[in-house]
């Protein structure tokens, strides 16, 4: 039955026919799906009506047929084997299977804008320590006193928060939260030009699997007559490698001496001054391994690692992560400078030709 998602979604039709019946939304870019398609609780009834009516007040749960849900004219698709059909966020839709068959569909969720440059703003406000202050009011005994005291506090850093903004936005803040490497197009690459691999490996596995099969049967034969009830149990046994004590998975390493820019990036140092973006954050490989790896520290000597955007999420996920390998010892300057930045020296007067990758 009729319903909208907040994925940006994609269906592929393998075989089968399908009948597609779309309206256009009046929300636009949901943060949450309305579903009266599904038997759901009141609490998710209630999280879809309140999330609906941020942007549109008048919003009325499960109606696509009324102004204030939907507009324009419906539309309808027959899905062939071969079709591929995108609908967006927030589309009213509902589909009838025309004959059965296999369709595959493919959700996309995003961030918002709004979400990163919070999160962006978060790692730039916890940098300060009346920002990481635990909010405790009502107690004597808690930092800030009574209630009163906490409004005074969040006023007090409500008007900070614009020369910080400020701040932020004219030293390239823009820049700083969406780094060249985040603005790239994704590329692709063609696994097999033909269909003859594939199909090669398909039979192998269908092999495989048939084979594994008879042997699960045999197997479960014999257990058969032990099992409660004589109910069928198949067990599936997975072959874990140990690993040893102290390994990791190997990481991609970029050596800065072989970086190789792309093409889209213009990254000349005439008349340019090195900045350090404030959601960045560099640090040794050797002060990470050296408090419990057991190799020699001498292999991670010219490793660092970088950190972008990071502190505006509960689990400390970068939004970029990346391993150098540096012998030039420019990432060395950088991580002193990290450490002494109460200094006040200046980034550019340590670099006189910094290198593309930085």
């Amino acid at each position: 039955d009729w319903h909208t998602d907040f994925q940006e979604n994609f269906t592929i039709q393998l075989s089968g026919r399908k009948k597609w019946t779309l309206k256009q939304g009046s929300v636009h870019h949901p943060i949450r799906g309305t579903t009266p398609h599904y038997q759901s609780g009141a609490d998710v009834i209630e999280n879809q009506i309140k999330a609906a009516r941020l942007s549109n007040p008048d919003f009325l749960f499960g109606k696509q047929d009324l102004d204030s849900n939907a507009f324009g004219e419906e539309a309808e698709i027959i899905m062939e084997p071969g079709d591929v059909l995108y609908f967006p966020a927030g589309m009213w839709h509902k589909v009838e299977t025309l004959e059965y068959g296999i369709s595959i569909n493919i959700s996309l969720m995003g961030s918002t804008y709004a979400k990163l440059i919070c999160t962006s703003l978060e790692h730039i406000l916890v940098q300060k320590e009346e920002w990481r202050e635990v909010i405790c009011g009502g107690s004597a005994g808690c930092v800030g006193g009574e209630a009163s005291g906490v409004i005074r506090k969040l006023d007090s850093l409500l008007k900070e928060l614009p020369a910080i903004l400020k701040k932020f936005q004219s030293n390239n803040g823009a820049q700083n939260i969406l780094p060249p490497v985040l603005r790239q197009k994704p590329s692709y690459e063609m696994i097999a030009e033909d269909n003859s691999d594939f199909d090669s490996k398909s039979e192998d596995i269908e092999k495989e699997y048939e084979d594994n099969t008879d042997t699960d049967d045999e197997e479960e034969k014999d257990r058969e007559g032990d099992h409660p009830n004589n109910q069928t149990e198949v067990v599936y046994e997975l072959e874990v490698e140990e690993k040893e004590e102290g390994d990791t998975e190997e990481e991609s390493i970029i050596d800065l001496s072989d970086f190789q820019c792309p093409d889209s990036l213009d990254l000349s140092h005439d008349g340019c001054s090195l900045v350090k973006n404030p959601l960045a954050s560099l640090i040794r490989m050797a002060d990470v391994k050296s408090y419990f790896s057991t190799k020699d520290p001498i292999s991670d000597k010219h490793l660092y690692i970088l950190n972008v955007n990071f502190a505006g999420n509960d689990l400390h996920e970068s939004s970029v992560r990346v391993i150098f390998r540096d012998t030039s010892g420019e990432l060395e300057k950088i991580c002193s400078l990290e450490i002494s930045a109460a200094s006040g020296e200046s980034w550019n007067n340590n670099f006189k030709e910094p290198s593309k990758a930085l």
